[in-house]
């Protein structure tokens, strides 16, 4: 049976030069696969329909996606289990890890894999994979090198990278090096196929944002780069608004009235980030220096052993007590919070001093104060590091693994990647004009196609 019998529209010429490349893919010798989806093209829609297909044969795969966040969207728009790849190829190497009173470094190592050799791996967001080497003694993952690891993990198994190079390459990265053949075939000696997806389906009608992301990526790619430019002009789904201040304001509105899960604020740095969401609260709760309140939303900023919650995702805050409680400088909050998602409950301690901060994590000197103060814990109860023991507390213990948090009503677009939201506002700040013009149109372009409804721009020299 065709793929093309699980799609549920006639597909685009490059649709169907897909499906004929994909089932070529899945009877060949080729590891791997690109399939480059621009903003529109219905490239999710398509992945459903091979997934299908799949099923029907009964042919094994695993769904991943580079973030929490990423994966969520993947899990709901196809209706299968998708997990982060993280999560999947790594597991605690307990042999290696150390936390004393005066050290802390967890290191992780790839995972056995079990999977059939027929399974073929699907990876979205493939963008922001990268491919050097990344050293943080305090957290290892062998040298860091995040794509070889994928290639280790999966042996001589197929995998599909899929994702859209317009978009944001991962931090400190010039290009995405998952989603470039050339780059695969003369580093790893793979064989690769792949094919682009350049026709619009998503938003076709009328539709501002996907017009002006398909004219940035078509620049993006020329010879000579023009200056950036947003038409707002004759659209339905681009509001250009006065200042930021007013683009606040109806941010305010939008999710008072239709919740905070349904709008995004992006800005391009983290000052900026702080700044906003600072503005948005004194909006949402009618007070200059609101403290912090019941059913906030915020966005946890580090991945959480204890809860399994992932950097970049949001969550709820149902409940919070302050017991005064401190580790040297970091001041601790009982709290519960909750998965929008899914719709769990967490009893997790929250690190008080980040929400407020710019700083989007501990200090050193803050990380060593938690390691030095779970080392004597442990010491006091007769709990030998290195131990079974040892270990299972290491992972579980909620004032050694607290939720590294921020408010979440405005974040980066690198936060922002892999999602997509009813109501996206963005903040072109002027240190946006002190990037290079390649990076402007992928910022631009990653950030208003996050938009599914509607884009909201303070009004800028770029726009016309």
């Amino acid at each position: 049976m065709p793929i093309t019998r699980f799609l549920p529209y006639t597909p685009t010429s490059c649709q169907a030069t897909a499906v004929q490349k994909m089932s070529e893919f899945f009877r060949n010798k080729d590891r791997i696969f690109i399939l480059q989806g621009y903003a529109g093209t219905g490239k999710t829609t398509l992945l459903k329909g091979v997934l299908d297909y799949l099923d029907s044969i009964e042919h094994p795969y695993e769904i991943m996606a580079s973030t929490g966040r990423a994966a969520r969207v993947m899990s709901l728009k196809t209706g299968r289990k998708a997990t982060t790849i993280h999560s999947s190829i790594y597991v605690l190497d307990r042999n290696k890890s150390v936390v004393s009173e005066e050290n802390k470094s967890l290191a992780f190592k790839l995972r056995f894999n079990s999977d059939a050799e027929e399974t073929i791996y699907f990876i979205d967001e493939a963008s922001m994979i990268a491919d050097k080497s990344e050293v943080n003694p305090n957290l290892q993952f062998d040298d860091g090198k995040f794509l070889s690891h994928i290639f280790r993990y999966t042996g001589n198994r197929k995998i599909m990278f899929i994702g859209d190079n317009a978009q944001l390459p991962p931090v400190n990265c010039s290009f995405s090096a998952a989603l470039s053949a050339d780059y695969l075939k003369a580093t790893y000696k793979l064989a690769v196929m792949q094919v682009s997806l350049t026709e619009v389906k998503r938003q076709a009608n009328n539709s501002g944002i996907i017009d002006n992301a398909t004219e940035m990526r078509k620049k993006l790619f020329a010879v000579s780069i023009p200056p950036l430019s947003l038409n707002a002009n004759g659209t339905n789904d681009i509001s250009v608004t006065r200042n930021v201040w007013v683009a606040i304001d109806a941010f305010v509105k939008n999710a008072r009235q239709e919740g905070y899960e349904n709008s995004i604020f992006i800005a391009f740095s983290n000052g900026s980030v702080n700044y906003l969401n600072s503005q948005i609260r004194k909006g949402l709760f009618r007070a200059e220096d609101p403290p912090l309140q019941i059913g906030e939303w915020l966005m946890v900023n580090q991945n959480n052993t204890p809860t399994g919650l992932s950097n970049g995702q949001h969550v709820k805050l149902i409940s919070f007590v302050d017991r005064n409680e401190h580790v040297g400088e970091i001041q601790l909050l009982d709290a519960e919070v909750q998965d929008p998602e899914t719709g769990d409950n967490y009893s997790v301690k929250i690190v008080k001093n980040t929400l407020y901060s710019a700083a989007t994590g501990l200090t050193s000197l803050q990380d060593k104060e938690l390691t030095r103060d779970f080392a004597i814990r442990m010491r006091y109860q007769n709990i030998k590091p290195q131990t079974e023991e040892y270990v299972n507390n290491m992972m579980s213990d909620k004032r050694f693994n607290p939720l590294i948090m921020k408010f979440g009503y405005a974040i980066t677009c690198h936060r922002a990647q892999g999602g997509e939201w009813k109501h996206v506002y963005i903040n072109l700040e002027p240190a946006f004009n002190n990037i290079d013009r390649a990076g402007q149109y992928r910022w631009l372009y990653t950030a208003m196609t996050r938009a599914a409804q509607k884009l909201i721009v303070p009004q800028h020299p770029i726009i016309f």
